[in-house]
């Protein structure tokens, strides 16, 4: 099975944008709902063209984890090989749905393709 990371709005308003963040791979799927801004998002794109272009490495984060009352996520991109294969370092905290709240931290692998239409994407979403 192919890894997927997919960004999905939800909602938006003139300030605040829900974003449905799905991270599939071989061993797990997960998806969580976060808040955050368009200017979040579009450091998350640079930050992923900077990784494409220079190769650095960088840290998207969503909330703070001490935040007891919004979810969490993070993003760290970097190399694992020679051979431009990457891998996507992913932390999910939800914590808004009481009994059911999980926490997972897990990679999923993939090539520099897929980053560039990550990219791509990214910047359709922000221009809806």
């Amino acid at each position: 099975m192919e890894s997927v990371l997919s960004f999905q709005k939800i909602w938006e308003d003139e300030h605040l944008i829900e974003l449905s963040i799905r991270a599939i791979s071989k061993n797990i799927s997960c998806n969580i709902d976060v808040y955050v801004d368009s200017t979040m998002i579009n450091d998350l794109i640079e930050g992923l063209s900077c990784f494409v272009n220079h190769q650095q490495t960088f840290e998207w984060i969503v909330s703070d984890k001490s935040d007891q009352t919004s979810n969490y996520f993070f993003l760290r991109p970097y190399f694992y090989n020679k051979s431009m294969h990457i891998a996507l370092e992913i932390e999910m905290i939800e914590k808004t749905s009481g009994v059911d709240q999980y926490k997972a931290n897990f990679y999923l692998r993939t090539e520099m393709s897929y980053i560039d239409e990550l990219i791509r994407k990214l910047t359709y979403l922000t221009s809806e």
